[in-house]
């Protein structure tokens, strides 16, 4: 799978969605090698501002928002690099809200990256209703 995720890498920041946009590559870069390397769970804001935007060792999170606002962009290019160019790569790599650990997903056979299935629970007393047809002649 490790191969699998680094050629998806390869892939996305070699993209029209991410071409020219160094600093969302390195941090794609960054924080997939590190999960592959087992140390996704040690991603926090301040160690990704460090090592991929270059803020010295006195860097303040709660002063500086250029880690979370770079992580909101790479979401927004995530999905548009899947919208466009990635629909049948054959690992989706998403970066959750609310940290910095990627994950990793092979999509199921048929479908498209901005296809993913979803399970929604519905309330017991639901009602289903699908689009209207004209049958008249």
């Amino acid at each position: 799978m490790d191969a699998l995720v680094q050629r998806a890498v390869e892939s996305i920041t070699n993209s029209k969605a991410f071409r020219r946009i160094d600093r969302l590559q390195r941090f794609l870069a960054y924080v997939v090698e590190e999960t592959l390397q087992g140390r996704g769970d040690q991603l926090k804001e301040y160690s990704v501002g460090v090592e991929v935007f270059g803020r010295d060792a006195g860097f303040d999170p709660r002063m500086d928002p250029i880690v979370r606002v770079q992580a909101r962009r790479l979401r927004l290019r995530l999905a548009t690099y899947y919208e466009q160019e990635g629909q049948s790569d054959s690992v989706l790599i998403d970066l959750p809200k609310g940290g910095y650990k990627p994950s990793f997903r092979i999509p199921e056979y048929g479908m498209t990256a901005n296809k993913v299935a979803s399970v929604t629970p519905v309330p017991r007393n639901a009602v289903v209703v699908l689009p209207f047809e004209d049958l008249s002649a």
